[in-house]
């Protein structure tokens, strides 16, 4: 599958080949099918806080935790029965690549990683009964850094690894970078942005008051909305989309504007900033969305070394831990009570990642000329 367009040429004609196992077809069907995958993933998005919100409000708390259990549950059954059928009706080549890992583990390296995970569990809950939020914020930015990192040491490192598949290794940083200011630059919704609401949102809408817990559809609600525009556009343009680094680098400069909506309402009253103003900021944020999350979970498969395809989709969820541990470690530096640091802090968190898209799209441009 090829992009013509491409900045760079064969390389990156390589990268797309790697992913025909999965996407066969006309050119952008990858993209097009994350699109539609993604739009998938987040139909629990948009129903699961309006359930469990409204569970919430009208009974109590425990309700509505109770049926996000239940819901869980479900989700694991149906997955664990239609694992089996799309394994039944799939050709032996995929079967293989789903069923047979790679590197299966040996029974020595089995207990090493058991033991691992058991330590990694107690680590975490012993720092959350003796250390405070603040700290674990730091700890846990630390420790993702510090595995991702490790983690591109040893593909770079290893002799299953060769030196074009390095190559497109390093190309995925970008795509690595911009996901991870992305995932921070969203996970504000749940941090900052609630307490901004909380203080300053007026939630009625044409004299309907929107319960709070509903505001956290709006991110899913709006993929669903957007996500199959975006994937037909993939499948009938594909010749000219552009490269999935530059599609990254346009997604968080629109997702980082969405902040900019905010500025002129920091410091005022309760209740003195519209829902629309929100909407219109997590609308931003969510087109951004789809030009990083799906792009960069088809990029992660067409950039990884053939000896870590798991690894290397592990790799790419790291960037939502890193970017939610920053988002946290950032969130410190946030005072509602002072206008001006809530200015200052809602314009930093803006700029940066708009900065950031307008520098990789100018390295873009340059290597082109």
């Amino acid at each position: 599958m090829r992009h013509f367009n491409h900045a760079d040429g064969a390389e990156d004609a390589d990268i797309h080949n790697s992913g025909k196992l999965f996407c066969r077809g006309q050119p952008g069907a990858r993209d097009a099918s994350f699109q539609v995958f993604y739009c998938g993933i987040n139909i629990g998005g948009l129903f699961g806080p309006l359930l469990t919100g409204w569970l919430a409000q009208r009974y109590n708390y425990h309700v509505g935790f109770m049926a996000a259990g239940m819901l869980m549950i479900i989700g694991l059954l149906s997955y664990a029965v239609g694992r089996r059928f799309i394994l039944k009706n799939a050709d032996d080549r995929l079967k293989d690549v789903i069923a047979k890992p790679a590197h299966p583990l040996g029974k020595q390296d089995y207990y090493r990683t058991t033991a691992a995970t058991l330590a990694c569990c107690i680590a975490g809950i012993c720092a959350v009964l003796w250390l405070d939020p603040t700290t674990i914020s730091y700890v846990l930015l630390a420790l993702t850094v510090a595995v991702a990192g490790f983690l591109m040491w040893t593909m770079f490192r290893s002799p299953l690894v060769t030196a074009a598949e390095r190559i497109k290794v390093r190309k995925f940083l970008p795509i690595f970078v911009c996901s991870v200011v992305y995932w921070c630059l969203q996970s504000q919704i749940y941090g900052v942005l609630a307490v901004y609401s909380e203080q300053r949102l007026n939630r009625e809408v044409f004299g309907f008051l929107v319960p709070a817990a509903w505001t956290q559809s709006l991110n899913p609600l709006f993929i669903l909305l957007f996500s199959p525009m975006l994937a037909a556009f993939f499948l009938r343009y594909s010749k000219f989309s552009p490269h999935n680094r530059t599609l990254t680098s346009i997604g968080v400069i629109i997702a980082g504007a969405g902040m900019f909506l905010l500025l002129p309402f920091t410091g005022t009253g309760p209740g003195s900033t519209p829902f629309l103003i929100l909407g219109g900021t997590i609308l931003l944020m969510t087109m951004g969305e789809l030009f990083i999350g799906p792009v960069a979970m088809a990029a992660a498969g067409t950039h990884a070394p053939r000896a870590f395809n798991t690894r290397f989709s592990a790799l790419y969820f790291l960037t939502m831990a890193i970017g939610s541990s920053l988002a946290g470690a950032l969130s410190t530096f946030y005072d509602p009570n002072s206008p001006a640091g809530e200015t200052f802090y809602l314009a930093v968190v803006g700029i940066a990642p708009v900065a950031l898209g307008a520098v990789l799209l100018m390295r873009a441009r340059m290597r082109r000329a």
